[in-house]
């Protein structure tokens, strides 16, 4: 989890503050020298942090940082904290921007942000809001809009915020910086865990690359989408994908009249309720199956027990809105087969999570892990100051050179795995192992 840490600079410390006491990662955008690379580092940040935290004092000069407030607020409040100091150092804040800026915290909250009141608040709910950031991450949406952003911006942000009105949950990528690589892979990963694809049609969503890049990747794997069409495509209805043009197109004039976006979003309800369940299980199979395939087809990854049994149930099923694919089907079929001596595995491995993730389990397991060949120490010392002949003889070389080559073979399974606990502690093992038989093989 990671917090950008936005604001007032011109020598301020809250910074200073907050980078003390956090508990997470942070991003915090003061540089020495301000240069081209900084500022694609500073958007890159804003845009893949979790939070993007804006404190504001009396040290503040220009408008700015209020801008970027109310405009983060709007496009992304789930992930925007505002916050402001009516003294910093020796400046306190007039009367009259206090009032302002309580105006402007008044914003940031009916637009769906958090204002907090002091350091302290933000401090707390950072560090508390780490411990569940990992099902936020791994959340699942009732709709990824894809559109033009010359042209139907605004309409794909009216949209989104009515259908999350009423309860959906809706992405909507909203960042100025141009598609890369890292950033593909990002959206990407939200149109794996929508239900839905809702695909605005306009002349620039048509002609856009970037726009033609994220249907074909919907339609690859196989998203129920939902075509509206915003901008009547004159000459560009050439450039309109086979697929959408022969599916059903919502079209309604809009013209902003609230009568007939509201009725726009009802008709994008209804689908997105359709069949919602099995399209919901779509989405988790093909999740799943993906990081299963791509992680090596591990049997770690599968399902077992009451999750196993849904799966295969709703492979059985079908479904008017989508067909299952062929990742989909191999993933649920291999956890049909799943061996029933990790089954016992898998469960423990859930319910014991609470202790295996606890902070400093691996340090402190790496270090037990280490007992094993210490313990067999005590044979080496045993063996280097005893000079009765008969104890080498009572020990087995065999057993010892079996133990050689478990501990090779364990070596091996750790390089594979990149496991640093079973690594060293197989390769202290080995060592160990090694000495016994070299010192029973010499005084012998």
């Amino acid at each position: 989890m990671k917090v950008f840490l936005g604001g007032t600079v011109n020598g301020s410390k809250w910074r200073n503050i907050v980078k003390e006491r956090l508990s997470i990662d942070y991003f915090d955008p003061v540089v020495d020298e301000w240069d081209n690379a900084a500022y694609e580092r500073e958007l890159s940040e804003r845009r893949y942090c979790d939070y993007v935290l804006y404190v504001l004092t009396p040290k503040m000069t220009g408008y700015y940082a209020v801008s970027e407030v109310v405009d983060d607020s709007y496009k992304r409040p789930d992930r925007t904290i505002y916050c402001f100091l009516s003294e910093d150092g020796e400046e306190k804040m007039a009367p009259a921007l206090i009032n302002d800026f309580n105006d402007l915290g008044e914003t940031v909250s009916r637009n769906g942000g958090m204002w907090l009141a002091n350091l302290d608040e933000v401090i707390s709910f950072l560090n508390s809001a780490s411990s569940t950031k990992l099902v936020k991450d791994n959340c699942f949406f009732n709709a990824f809009i894809c559109y033009g952003k010359q042209e139907s911006e605004s309409f794909a942000i009216n949209i989104g915020n009515r259908l999350n009105d009423l309860g959906h949950s809706v992405f909507i990528d909203l960042n100025e910086i141009p598609i890369i690589i890292e950033s593909e892979e990002y959206i990407y990963s939200k149109i794996l865990r929508s239900d839905n694809f809702i695909y605005i049609i306009s002349p620039n969503s048509v002609r856009s690359e970037y726009c033609k890049r994220e249907l074909d990747f919907a339609i690859k794997f196989n998203k129920r989408i939902i075509p509206i069409l915003h901008h009547e495509l004159g000459s560009d209805n050439r450039l309109l994908d086979d697929i959408i043009a022969k599916k059903q197109i919502i079209d309604i004039k809009i013209n902003n009249s609230h009568e007939q976006l509201s009725d726009l979003i009802k008709q994008v309800s209804r689908v997105i309720n359709f069949d919602s369940k099995y399209v919901r299980r779509h989405t988790d199979y093909l999740f799943k199956a993906r990081n299963w395939h791509f992680g090596g087809c591990l049997q770690a990854d599968l399902l077992y027990g009451e999750d196993r049994k849904q799966a295969i149930e709703w492979l059985k099923n079908k479904s008017n809105s989508l067909s299952t694919l062929q990742i989909q089907i191999n993933y649920i079929e291999a956890c049909k087969r799943l061996s029933v001596f990790m089954i016992p595995l898998l469960s423990l491995n859930k319910r014991m999570t609470g202790l295996i993730h606890l902070k400093g389990f691996d340090q402190v397991a790496m270090l037990l892990s280490l007992l094993g060949p210490i313990a067999m120490m005590d044979q080496v010392q045993t063996l280097l100051c005893s000079e009765d002949s008969g104890r080498y003889l009572a020990i087995s070389l065999p057993m010892w050179v079996l133990f050689s080559i478990i501990n090779s073979s364990l070596i091996l399974v750790s390089i594979k795995t990149k496991d640093l606990r079973l690594f060293i502690s197989q390769v202290v093992s080995l060592v160990v192992s090694i000495t016994i038989i070299l010192i029973v093989l010499f005084k012998l």
